[in-house]
């Protein structure tokens, strides 16, 4: 399809006409509030007006809805889009699947179509199974809205078995992961199964291979999610139902990639750590100001990586933090201690710089006696027994504590002396 577009800078409405050769489809377009387009087709000789239904996401021209109010063109060879450069400040690239929410049709609760009939209705899709009775489905034929627009299909799935394939706009290319959303539901129909989807890609129009089952569809929209890396430059995504039932499918289009650096952690070291992006993108941008996907670390802070995909703009940050002293942390305990009210030495307590998740101090004297317990690491032996003071001589101690970057307990023992 060839088409011209002609922008304007203020937001005044523009109806006007420019000529393209050797055009088969031809547009026009006005931008008052409803921003109507016009659709014109020398094959069909049809002409209708099509119009956003709701300031959805902008990403081609199959988020127009067909209205039935046909406008007298009689020149093959007239065609335009005239456009308030407004309308398209988001920017616009090819968008990739030419009729994702099946809105450029010019039909209004349409049941059992002959695959032929189908394809000369609705544009850019290809009705292939076996069953040849395909549904074409608006929000006011009784089965609900449709998850985009106002059209969604119905396949029925079983041994004689409905089946499409929408085309894009360009080829896939090859090396590349691909983000494809979807929405289905399953029909009202009685003894409806689960609703399931298989999706395939070709090069031609077709079904192509299967690459992806769906999750069951339920009475409500499900929106569907596959990430996969195209291995060859496919140009068309099939889709047929798998097992019986009638299923509903709308919306396709191609989403942007999940950009995932992790959650925020602390670790003992953050220097000298890589940082990877998960996805593959256009390009990447650090907030050190690297350009590749991946960095190493130089210290504690937060890292932040934004990057194009496409039209995409994709953005995540993560926060890299260091336990104390980089897990170096240690336990002193001293070996001597005099509790003589002097203020210097007066009792029997470990220390560490360090946060301790556990702490355990117990304190026997010559005979293997407990006299003294503690969990608290700021509460010492003051050398009292029993409220009276404990005698001169050596005392065994046993030391259990976990650091709180640790994950295994440490267990130490020894002994102290008390000086009276």
């Amino acid at each position: 399809m060839r088409f011209c577009r002609t922008f304007s800078s203020s937001r005044i409405a523009i109806n006007k006409w420019n000529q393209c050769r050797n055009s088969t489809v031809c547009w026009a377009a006005s931008t008052k509030l409803e921003r109507k387009i016009s659709y014109y087709s020398p094959t069909t000789g049809k002409s209708l007006i099509l119009r956003r239904n709701r300031p959805s996401r902008l990403v081609g021209l199959d988020k127009f809805r067909y209205l039935a109010n046909p406008m007298a063109m009689k020149s093959p060879q007239i065609c335009c889009i005239a456009l308030a450069l407004s309308i398209w400040a988001a920017g616009l690239r090819a968008q990739h699947f030419r009729n994702g929410s099946f809105e450029l049709n010019d039909l209004e609760c349409a049941y059992n179509l002959a695959n032929a009939s189908f394809d000369a209705h609705v544009l850019y899709v290809t009705a292939l199974g076996t069953k040849s009775e395909m549904d074409v489905i608006t929000d006011t034929c009784g089965y609900g809205p449709a998850f985009d627009g106002r059209d969604f299909v119905a396949l029925y799935g079983g041994f004689y078995s409905d089946a499409i394939a929408l085309e894009l706009d360009e080829a896939l290319e090859p090396g590349r992961e691909y983000v494809l959303h979807f929405a289905s539901k399953n029909g009202l129909g009685t003894g409806q199964e689960v609703g399931k989807l298989r999706v395939g890609f070709s090069e031609g129009n077709g079904l192509g291979n299967l690459w992806y089952e769906s999750a069951p569809s339920g009475l409500d929209w499900t929106l569907q999610k596959l990430v996969f890396t195209a291995d060859a430059p496919y140009r068309y995504v099939g889709i047929s139902p798998e097992g019986d039932g009638w299923v509903f499918v709308d919306d396709f289009h191609f989403g942007c990639p999940e950009l995932d650096l992790g959650n925020d952690t602390t670790i003992c070291k953050v220097a000298g750590t890589i940082l990877t992006s998960n996805a593959a993108l256009d390009s990447y941008l650090w907030n050190s100001g690297a350009t590749s996907p991946s960095i190493v670390a130089d210290g504690p802070g937060l890292y932040t990586l934004e990057g194009l995909y496409d039209d995409c703009i994709v953005k995540d940050s993560i926060l890299l933090s260091e336990f104390e002293h980089q897990c170096t942390c240690a336990v002193y305990v001293p070996n001597v201690f005099s509790p003589n009210g002097d203020g210097i030495n007066d009792d029997f307590r470990p220390f560490s710089p360090c946060t301790l998740a556990l702490f355990e101090l117990l304190v026997f004297d010559r005979w293997g006696q407990l006299v003294f317990r503690t969990n608290d690491i700021n509460s010492g032996w003051d050398g009292q027994i029993g409220h009276k003071a404990a005698s001169h001589g050596v005392y065994a101690y046993m030391l259990r504590y976990r650091f709180s970057y640790a994950s295994d307990t440490a267990l130490t023992k020894g002994a102290v002396l008390l000086i009276r």
